[in-house]
């Protein structure tokens, strides 16, 4: 797909129709040309009294912060989505995606936890 050329044409639409949706689909279609930090950084940009509880802003604040390693925060966010979603399809999905972020960081931190371990086992042995 050519991300650059929607990002043009997101960046058309916001110059004649600006719009919390365009807004989102500019930031999602930014981090797809150029990663989630851009995607984040524009997301950021958008006033929140406009996003506050407007619930794509919330699920694509959360993937963007996946994308980025930060499973807590998405955590925050994918909890937002889902208080802000009706349609209980939505719902389910946004909840597989709070799962994942939970299962990443609970597998960083175990994973970081084995190193301290060995690290410390390896200190012992030398004494």
């Amino acid at each position: 797909m050519d991300w650059a050329a929607i990002v043009r044409l997101y960046e058309g639409l916001l110059s004649i129709a600006p719009s919390v949706g365009a807004s989102l689909g500019h930031a999602a279609a930014v981090a797809n040309a150029q990663g989630a930090e851009h995607g984040l950084a524009l997301l950021e940009q958008i006033p929140q009294q406009l996003v506050s509880d407007h619930q794509p802003y919330w699920a694509l604040r959360g993937h963007l912060l996946m994308g980025l390693g930060r499973p807590l925060e998405a955590r925050q966010s994918y909890e937002r989505a889902i208080a802000y979603t009706a349609d209980p399809a939505i719902s389910a999905f946004l909840r597989g995606r709070l799962i994942g972020a939970m299962e990443q960081f609970w597998d960083e931190a175990l994973e970081k936890l084995q190193l301290e371990i060995e690290r410390i086992k390896s200190q012992s042995a030398r004494q």
